[in-house]
């Protein structure tokens, strides 16, 4: 079970918490603050649960594995006994005390409304079932998973003693995106012939969380009060905060979430109950995660739709005029600065300028990002190729591919990106630089090609 509507609930509890994980941060100025809200989701998801399932539940997943002393105080006060993170986590937040073994045992962590237990995800393991054991033949890689588990069986045994044994554990975590469609036949053999095997040996015996959680597994290594803040991804939030559009939407949020709590205090409760209804959906993780320049899909543009629909929904229900933001992409609403255009003409082409499909070429910036957006007449079609090329002034070449349906991004920088803007425009979101020499070439059947140098015109 997640929090309701998989909001990531250390950042709803107070976005500066990405401090913790990442000190250089840029965040939102003033800060979201609804640990309130945070509450919420996590009740609504308990209620839900018990309604469908007949039992109410005691384990909580928190969604994409964030967790922060605040958010897991919220789970203590609503019953939650045990929740779970990713490794990197309890790295982190030992330190220099960090050993291999850290994360191999449930933890006891103490809030100011009590203690709930924690397990930390086996990182390598879970990510080996869930992105590399597909294309491996089943017993070849059930093998190397009860090789890669007897070796922190021998590290316990080594570390701890023979005794210890008895409470470790290896959790095992699978990302949320479904990999058994990877998998031959659903991943049928392998997860037959996996449990077949660790049930036909006195080495390993499979549990469940709460199994692993009870008290006296918990009580077989040192409390711990205090975590950072962090989650599964890198230990860090820097996929849902950070950017200037994702930054721009937490803002908003909070706006929003402003004119809710001045319209209840006025006792608008018809109207505010609605708004919130409204408010709980956009705090959703995936909104902010789409926002993020590395995820690439067709229909991505749609979420930024969808979450202004959200925050616009909440003013309508409330009758105050939406801000005048929202009325257009985020994407847009960052970049501002000496926003530099030229038209793209290749002199001389033997193409109808009708079958062309680039326009033009604009730079823009936003802080310490920018953003060429390459326009298109048309999208290509599937006998179509086109290229965006971006190079800097150290020679740094970056590459993107425009299909009818996607872009393919080649950057050696990692969290640089590209994607469809809207149905007619591509954004390559780049690390500032003076200038770029970008280059466009279309192929259909002979190659042409345009160069241009873009700069900021100040």
């Amino acid at each position: 079970m997640t929090p309701f509507h998989h909001p990531i609930l250390p950042l709803l509890c107070n976005t500066d918490v990405a401090l913790q994980c990442t000190p250089q941060a840029t965040l939102p100025e003033p800060p979201f603050e609804a640990a309130g809200d945070a509450a919420v989701q996590v009740a609504r998801a308990i209620d839900d649960a018990e309604t469908r399932f007949g039992v109410r539940p005691v384990g909580m997943w928190p969604a994409e594995g964030a967790i922060s002393m605040a958010a897991l105080d919220i789970m203590v006060r609503a019953g939650i006994r045990w929740t779970a993170s990713d490794d990197a986590v309890l790295r982190r937040s030992l330190g220099d005390l960090a050993s291999p073994t850290s994360a191999l045992f449930p933890r006891r962590v103490i809030t100011p409304s009590g203690s709930i237990a924690v397990l930390f995800r086996d990182h390598d393991l879970s990510d080996a079932i869930g992105f590399t054991y597909a294309s491996w033949e089943p017993q070849r890689a059930v093998d190397d998973f009860v090789r890669r588990l007897e070796e922190r069986r021998l590290r316990i045994v080594d570390t701890h003693g023979e005794a210890a044994l008895e409470h470790a554990v290896v959790p095992i975590m699978l990302d949320g995106e479904n990999c058994w469609e990877f998998y031959a036949d659903n991943g049928r053999a392998f997860l037959t012939t996996l449990m077949a095997t660790l049930a036909d040996t006195t080495r390993f015996a499979a549990v469940s969380c709460s199994q692993a959680t009870a008290p006296e597994h918990v009580k077989a290594m040192p409390d711990l009060t205090h975590l950072t803040a962090g989650s599964w991804i890198d230990g860090t939030f820097d996929v849902w905060i950070g950017s200037p559009e994702k930054n721009l939407a937490w803002s908003l949020l909070r706006e929003a979430r402003a004119h809710l709590a001045h319209a209840l205090a006025a006792g608008q409760t018809s109207a505010t109950r609605e708004a919130y209804e409204h408010l709980l959906v956009a705090e959703g993780s995936d909104w902010f995660w789409w926002y993020d320049d590395r995820h690439v899909a067709p229909h991505k543009p749609l979420f930024d739709v969808l979450f202004r629909a959200r925050l616009t929904a909440a003013y309508t229900a409330l009758q105050v005029k939406p801000p005048d933001v929202l009325a257009a992409t985020l994407y847009d609403a960052v970049m501002h600065q000496g926003r530099t255009r030229v038209a793209v003409s290749y002199g001389g082409s033997a193409m109808h300028e009708s079958d062309l499909i680039a326009h033009d070429v604009r730079l823009e910036q936003s802080g310490d990002w920018q953003r060429v957006v390459l326009s298109l007449r048309r999208r290509p079609s599937e006998q179509e190729s086109l290229t965006l090329v971006v190079t800097s002034t150290d020679a740094t070449e970056r590459r993107c591919r425009v299909h009818a349906d996607c872009v393919l991004w080649h950057s050696p920088m990692h969290d640089e990106g590209a994607h469809y803007l809207t149905d007619l425009e591509v954004a390559v979101y780049l690390h500032a630089e003076r200038s770029w020499i970008v280059c466009v070439q279309e192929e259909r059947g002979s190659v042409r090609t345009f160069t241009t140098e873009l700069s900021l015109a100040h």
